[in-house]
């Protein structure tokens, strides 16, 4: 019970810090922090489109349900705004595993942005030591 109450406390903590930074891009974001926050956008991004996707089914060849296109109108702001709004989370990502903040832009591009969010929730702090050895090797 404590594992559970443990694993709410740095879900809600991670959320507050994601509203309290979102247009910062200084500083640092954990891979934990991270996690807690694009896993439920990505999921609502992904029920957004499998619901236009089961919506749009075609039941005859010559009618479509249009439901489903309009479903994917309220998508296409929904994902956009959603976007802008981490774009400040994915620079501080950035910044922890010693990419440029610039990268950032990357999650505008469609379906590579996707990608390459899952990317930042797979790589460690510890990949500045891949991308700039000379740092960590001085002696």
């Amino acid at each position: 019970m404590k594992a559970i109450k443990n694993m709410w406390k740095g879900f809600t903590s991670a959320w507050g810090q994601f509203f309290r930074l979102m247009f910062k891009a200084k500083g640092k974001t954990g891979r934990a922090k991270y996690m807690c926050v694009i896993i439920p956008i990505l999921l609502s991004i992904l029920l957004f489109l499998t619901l236009a996707g089961l919506l749009v089914e075609k039941q005859n060849p010559q009618v479509v349900r249009v439901t489903g296109y309009y479903l994917l109108y309220f998508y296409l702001p929904y994902n956009l705004i959603v976007k802008i709004l981490s774009f400040c989370l994915v620079a501080r990502r950035n910044h922890d595993i010693g990419v440029n903040k610039w990268f950032a832009l990357i999650m505008f591009i469609p379906n590579i942005g996707i990608v390459y969010l899952v990317i930042l929730m797979v790589i460690s702090s510890h990949f500045q030591m891949l991308i700039h050895p000379h740092k960590y090797l001085q002696g």
